[in-house]
Parts: structure tokens; C-alpha cells; sequence
């Protein structure tokens, strides 16, 4: 017993990995530094027309944004990088079908299935291809 009481040098070295990543989960809080949304998520909100109004947002232009890795909404407009993926026009959106990446790709994908899903009207803007 290096580390003096009942504890055994194992138990001690478990106890001290513990506290690491206990200061470690501490410290990221405490830097502000929050978890992105999925982009599900991020898509579900543009669907519901929800502006940023959450902890998971960031201002850009005075525009509060709901945000996910790449892909982010204001509840008017769904933007993945700096490409308007789609947009509300009165009871309708506007989706931009033209291809960009996989992963734009597979954004306008998820879109579409949870558009079509809801029953909302939609235009297809772009050719795909």
C-alpha cells in the first residue's frame, strides 16, 4: 500500500482517472462550450419554423440561428456551410436539389422524407445530377 489508508495502489490510480475526467467534463463546461444539434434535429426546428431562441445558437448579422455542425436554421431559411439548402415562402418551402456534397446530398434527403412525411407543399428548385 503505496498511497497510505485501506487503498490499494489500483484503487488509487481508478480513483485519480475519475477525477480526471470529472475535471476534465468540468473544465468544458465551464468554458461555455456546448453540444451541436444532429441535423435531424436542426431540420426538425426549420420545419417548425422555430428561430433561435436556445442556448445552442450564435448570432450572425444580428440573427439568432439554431445550429448544428454544418448545417444551421433560423426558421426561416436551412443553411448547410454557406448553401441555402431551403426555404419557407408563405405556406410553402423552396428546396435547392441542386448537388453540392454527400452530405448536402444527404441533408436534402432527410428533407425531403420528413417534408413528404409531414404532408407539408413543397417546390423543387434546381436540376439534381
Amino acid at each position: 500500500m503505496i498511497f497510505g489508508g485501506d487503498r490499494t495502489q489500483k484503487e488509487a490510480i481508478k480513483q485519480r482517472g475519475k477525477s480526471k475526467i470529472k475535471r476534465l467534463k468540468n473544465s468544458y463546461v465551464k468554458r461555455g462550450k456546448e453540444k451541436k444539434m444532429t441535423n435531424q434535429k436542426v431540420i426538425n426546428l426549420f420545419l417548425e419554423k422555430r428561430q433561435g431562441k436556445t442556448p445552442t445558437r450564435f448570432i450572425n448579422d444580428g440573427i439568432y440561428y439554431y445550429k448544428g455542425n454544418t448545417l444551421k436554421t433560423d426558421g426561416k431559411t436551412l443553411i448547410n456551410y454557406n448553401t441555402i439548402i431551403a426555404e419557407w415562402k408563405n405556406d410553402y418551402i423552396i428546396v435547392n436539389m441542386r448537388k453540392y456534397s454527400r452530405t448536402t446530398s444527404k441533408i436534402q434527403g432527410q428533407l425531403l422524407f420528413e417534408i413528404e412525411q409531414r404532408k407539408i407543399d413543397y417546390i423543387k428548385d434546381g436540376i439534381r445530377g
